[in-house]
């Protein structure tokens, strides 16, 4: 249980700082704010938090991370390096393709896909929840982007 919540904490600093760091690195370059984007859709805040900390990441989760790994483990289970990699590679896709508001805004979005990717590999391979874990990272990332606003 102990190595469970050390991986736990260790991960959670882990996406924080890559994701903290990708937001500013494509903001120097790229000279654009990441807190434009679909949270200015809505304007009562009570909206935003159902929407944008609740509803749309128990939706992407799903969609772009549970859902492939599902379909990817049921053909290809017997073969675990293909399937990491295919999963890694279809779900980190699919998560930027639905973010492509801006150029920058596709990367930064990859890069997330590819942490949130590889993070519910661990998490499943550690026996903890990797669709409520992932969830919990994606909602924190969104909440941080709702206070940034």
């Amino acid at each position: 249980m102990r190595n469970k919540k050390i991986l736990w904490l260790t991960s959670f600093m882990f996406f924080i700082s890559i994701r903290a760091l990708t937001n500013i690195v494509l903001a120097r370059l790229i000279e654009i704010n990441f807190s434009n984007s679909v949270v200015d859709l809505f304007p009562n805040i009570y909206y935003k938090i159902l929407i944008v900390i609740i509803l749309v990441p128990v939706v992407e989760t799903f969609m772009y991370f549970y859902l492939p790994y599902v379909v990817l483990f049921f053909f290809l289970k017997n073969n675990k390096i293909i399937l990491h990699i295919a999963f890694i590679i279809s779900s980190s896709l699919l998560f930027s393709l639905d973010h492509k508001y801006h150029v920058s805004y596709f990367i930064n979005s990859l890069v997330a896909g590819l942490l949130y990717s590889g993070l519910y590999l661990i998490y499943s391979r550690k026996e903890m929840n990797p669709f409520l874990c992932t969830l919990f990272l994606h909602s924190f990332y969104n909440l941080i982007v709702l206070l940034n606003n």
